[in-house]
């Protein structure tokens, strides 16, 4: 039988080799899988073709499953053998599904394989009526009866092979195919117990006979206890022996059709296992597609009556009992006086039809007026109808308010979805969604299949292992038991890298998705374009640099304090003014303190500022310290009612030489004030002088 070894690991071609040779196979192995089909078609095309093939379903460039795929579409008749690592199971099944004859896991069994082999020859056994001889290995130290007995069996159709002690004979069993060994207990270097029970450390899938001489019946009897099949007496009889030996070869061959059997038993289970678990992972499926539209769907059967409803039905319809809803009539419920819809659902039944865009006004005590949107379609498997009911109440009256709403509307809900991706627990890409497409530039069929790496910014390698962190979160130490839909990655930061290069910071929230059993399968992931956040986030931080700026070179210093009149924080004015203040001290200490203001007038009108917008001016505190001296303080306060806490700013100017100032001009005035009336005096007693010594000349020019 012409066989083909596809496995990247040579040892594993090597040991394949070696066993299925000792089958009686012709064996040719290669560990790179390129123009495969090109040298089996050859082989056709030569008469010489391969009837099995092992393929290993992870080899490098080449996927061995893609391989076995094109083997089954070009027809060409030969059997596959598939080899699986871990995890590599459910694609074996599947290929069992698709036409080969068996799977081997590795590390590889060697029963198993003998069994795949056996099984694969029984298939063309039938197919061609062929079949190998059956191979017996006699090893007895007197060559004249290993000779006989060779003859003997020669013409009865078996191949023979002898050997003349059990060292010998051990060897030869190691290297090459044997169905059954006839031994002589007593024999030089290694007796044939002793080679017996190596034999089996090798393997089992073969058949034994002893031959005893006089008195090692003992020995005997105890080699029936090790599996031996039977034991001959010297002189041997040769209708005794061609007897035994055809029972053991039908013993062994039953035995390996009852594994044969035991194995197609197997792989039946495994294949009515994974139909069951494909079914009830689709039923999950659509079960939690079911649960998470929006829309009320509703199943009927034909006289209309409810046989199913989803959540959302219930959650629109809440003025209905849950208890009450399976059995009763959609038509009633919806408040079907006319009639109309239940004639259009009745025209539904027993076709594919489908009714759509069917507008119904409702209305009742809880929900007040409603306009639902009806599409139903009939399910010809039963009599049944699919019905899905869409609250269109809001949508309408906005078109009745302003019939340009309607396009701006529909314009919200179409571009309103956020990017979403569904991965597998190896982080390749399962499911992606429309929106995702346009945003990244790829189509659907690009994606699916690629590892999530793909379509993030890989120039820098901390951004693609925090892609892998957020797919893979379920693999972290602290989460590796006990994990559920409730186990949520928030708010996670990452970037998007589209097809033409461009870069998108995107927010990122994802999930776990697992099957019945808690088992993960996946991770979904939704995320948002951030750009314009980043952008503001961008522009904020200018605008603080800017205001910091500002508040570092304004003269006077600025303060904000909290609701305990306690520093929050400072301008570099205030540490220059205040230098005797050590700068670690003063966040968090109260500002009352450090003012001296030992009557509490400055408390006071500060505490009144909370939670208003209120100001103080003009207050001023006087100050003394060891390095200021005497100072005079002018104080602002705001209250902030737009901030997170009560909070005020607090503006303090140093107006002490203001004041020095002021004090000075005013004994100026003072000083000119008094002149100013010394010198008016002098002036007018000068003019009084004058007006008598004018009245006194008067007088004596008249006398």
């Amino acid at each position: 039988m012409k066989t083909l070894i596809i496995d990247d690991d040579i040892e594993i071609c090597k040991r394949l080799q070696l066993e299925a040779k000792k089958e009686g196979c012709s064996v040719e192995y290669t560990t790179l899988p390129v123009d495969i089909m090109e040298r089996l078609l050859n082989a056709e095309t030569e008469r010489e073709p391969y009837e099995l093939i092992f393929i290993d379903i992870r080899t490098p460039k080449v996927n061995g499953f893609e391989i076995f795929k094109e083997i089954r579409e070009a027809g060409l008749d030969l059997d596959v053998i598939i080899v699986a690592g871990y995890g590599d199971q459910d694609e074996a099944i599947e290929a069992i599904q698709l036409g080969a004859i068996d799977y081997l896991r590795k590390p590889i069994s060697l029963e198993e394989l003998r069994t795949a082999l056996f099984r694969v020859r029984q298939k063309r056994r039938a197919d061609k009526e062929k079949t190998l001889k059956h191979r017996i290995l006699v090893v007895d130290d007197e060559k004249d009866l290993c000779g006989r007995v060779k003859r003997e069996l020669d013409k009865e159709g078996y191949d023979v092979e002898v050997a003349y002690d059990g060292i010998e004979g051990l060897d030869y069993f190691k290297n090459n195919r044997v169905e059954m060994v006839i031994t002589d207990l007593k024999m030089p270097r290694m007796d044939g117990l002793e080679m017996l029970e190596k034999c089996r450390e090798i393997k089992h899938d073969f058949v034994s006979i002893v031959i005893t001489a006089f008195g090692d019946y003992e020995k005997a009897i105890t080699s029936l206890q090790l599996d031996v099949f039977n034991y001959l007496k010297k002189p041997l009889l040769l209708e005794e022996l061609l007897g035994s030996v055809k029972k053991g070869i039908d013993m062994l061959l039953l035995r390996r059709s009852l594994s044969a059997r035991n194995r197609e038993l197997e792989i039946e289970t495994a294949l009515r296992t994974r139909y069951v678990e494909k079914i009830e992972c689709e039923k999950r499926f659509t079960e939690n597609i079911i649960a998470t539209i929006p829309d009320s769907l509703l199943i009927l059967d034909k006289d209309l009556r409810i046989k199913s409803a989803n959540r959302s039905f219930y959650e629109t319809f809440h003025d209905i009992e849950p208890e009450k809803a399976i059995g009763s009539s959609v038509t009633e419920i919806l408040h079907d006086k006319g009639g109309r819809l239940s004639a259009e659902l009745t025209k539904l039944f027993g076709t594919e039809a489908m009714l759509e865009n069917f507008e119904l006004c409702y209305k009742s005590e809880k929900l007040g007026e409603r306009i639902f949107d009806i599409t139903a379609r009939g399910l010809i498997i039963a009599e049944e109808t699919l019905v899905v009911v869409r609250d269109r109440t809001v949508r309408k009256r906005a078109e009745a308010a302003l019939a340009a709403s309607k396009a701006y509307t529909e314009s919200i809900i179409e571009n309103f979805l956020d990017t979403l991706i569904v991965a597998d627990t190896e982080a390749k890409i399962q499911t992606v969604n429309p929106v995702t497409c346009h945003l990244l530039g790829y189509t659907e069929e690009e994606l699916i299949g690629q590892p999530i790496g793909l379509i993030f910014a890989e120039e820098e390698e901390e951004e693609e292992e925090e892609a892998l962190r957020v797919f893979q979160f379920f693999r972290e130490t602290e989460k590796a038991e006990a994990l559920g839909p409730q186990d949520t990655i928030r708010n996670r930061e990452l970037t998007y890298k589209t097809k033409d290069g461009r870069l998108i910071p995107m927010s990122f929230n994802a999930g776990v998705l697992t099957d019945e059993a808690g088992n993960v399968t996946g991770v979904v992931a939704g995320a948002k374009d951030i750009t314009d956040l980043k952008l503001a986030e961008a522009e904020l931080r200018k605008e603080k640099t800017f205001s910091e700026n500002i508040i570092a070179t304004v003269p006077d210093s600025l303060l904000v304090i909290d609701r305990d009149l306690r520093i929050k924080s400072a301008n570099h004015s205030f540490y220059e003014i205040f230098q005797e203040i050590e700068p670690e001290k003063v966040i968090g200490s109260s500002l009352t303190d450090i003012l001296h203001d030992k009557d509490g007038r400055l408390m006071t009108e500060l505490t009144r500022l909370l939670g208003t917008e209120y100001m103080l001016d003009n207050f001023e505190v006087s100050y003394k310290s060891e390095n200021l001296g005497e100072r005079i303080f002018d104080i602002t306060a705001r209250g902030l009612i737009l901030a997170a806490a009560e909070e005020e700013l607090i503006i303090i100017r140093d107006i002490t030489e203001r004041k020095q100032a002021e004090k000075e001009l005013k004994k100026k005035i003072h000083d000119l004030e008094v002149f100013h009336r010394a010198a008016v005096g002098r002036e007018i007693k000068m003019i009084e002088l004058k007006n008598k010594i004018a009245e006194l000349e008067k007088m004596l020019e008249s006398r």
